[in-house]
């Protein structure tokens, strides 16, 4: 599993009332094309992960912290004070400021010049706009979505300036 899938499910994690989780867990990692060991292995790695790092933050100061990250870059002194702020264990402040770095490595673009070499499933590209492509889930040129294919990933690529 990538750095980046490894990250959604955190922040998806968070979002999640906690009877909900593992049902919804289970049902986003099926489209990462894990196998049965490696799905087994992979969840045991994302509630460590959760439970020992940002699953110790409530909704709002996650929220703060998020946001200060996406606007300033990830700055460890000022999430380590504001952990102490919000009186988390220092046990989990070094797994809280890796998340925060992670993800704002996550939300780096993709270069598309270069391949994906850990990308599994169906790489395709198109001159559709690419706005219409997220906001439909697919491309028309193609019957051709994560449904029908395995692993259900689908990346496309927009070969349009404007999309």
């Amino acid at each position: 599993m990538t750095f980046r899938q490894k990250n959604y499910l955190l922040t998806l994690l968070h979002s999640l009332p906690k009877t909900n989780r593992n049902e919804s867990i289970d049902s986003e990692m099926k489209h990462f094309g894990l196998s049965d060991s490696e799905l087994m292995t992979e969840l045991t790695n994302i509630e460590s992960a959760f439970n020992n790092g940002i699953g110790n933050l409530n909704l709002s100061q996650f929220s703060n912290l998020l946001t200060h990250v996406q606007q300033n870059r990830v700055n460890p002194v000022y999430i380590g004070k504001r952990l102490e702020f919000y009186e988390v264990s220092k046990d989990f402040h070094e797994n809280i400021v890796h998340f925060f770095q992670e993800h704002v490595q996550a939300d780096e673009p993709i270069d598309s010049r270069v391949l994906d070499a850990e990308f599994r499933g169906v790489q395709v590209a198109s001159r559709d706009n690419f706005n219409d492509i997220i906001n439909q889930g697919w491309t028309g040129d193609w019957e051709l979505n994560p449904d029908n294919i395995d692993p259900r990933k689908v990346q496309v690529a927009s070969m349009n300036e404007d999309g």
